[in-house]
């Protein structure tokens, strides 16, 4: 089984992740995870590119994948905020660009209709923004 928050492989018997502290009963199996996903219809369209998520003040470090469906950041383990951030595209209002900060032209902010922003930073920027949108 894996924490169902950070990816953390756990045994059969652990109440809490040893990774992120989360209750294991929030756990799934990954092999039956990624077969929900494929039953669902959702199609990957961007799968697991570098990208930085900004937590707070932290800029936390992991992977980007982009489906029809949803946005779904997955932190690495080393990061003190780990755990995956899923994203619906339903959800989105707006994709722009954003300068780190302020200086330099690799982030992006995606604002979800309820006011929710989310910051990132990542390569090729412009090719992200345009997998999204057309999405939407």
């Amino acid at each position: 089984m894996y924490c169902a928050y950070c990816g953390q492989l756990l045994g059969e018997n652990y109440k809490f992740c040893t990774s992120c502290g989360n209750e294991v009963a929030a756990t799934v199996d990954q092999t039956k995870a990624v077969q929900s996903t494929e039953m669902t219809g959702e199609t990957v369209l961007v799968n697991k590119v570098p990208a930085n998520l900004f937590r707070g003040i932290e800029s936390v470090g992991g992977r980007l994948t982009i489906t029809n469906k949803r946005v779904l950041f997955q932190s690495h383990k080393i990061n003190i905020q780990s755990g995956a951030t899923e994203i619906l595209i339903s959800d989105i209002a707006a994709v722009v660009k954003r300068n780190t900060l302020g200086l330099v032209p690799n982030g992006i902010s995606i604002v979800l209709k309820n006011g929710t922003e989310y910051k990132l930073v990542v390569y090729k920027r412009d090719k992200l923004i345009k997998t999204i949108v057309d999405g939407m």
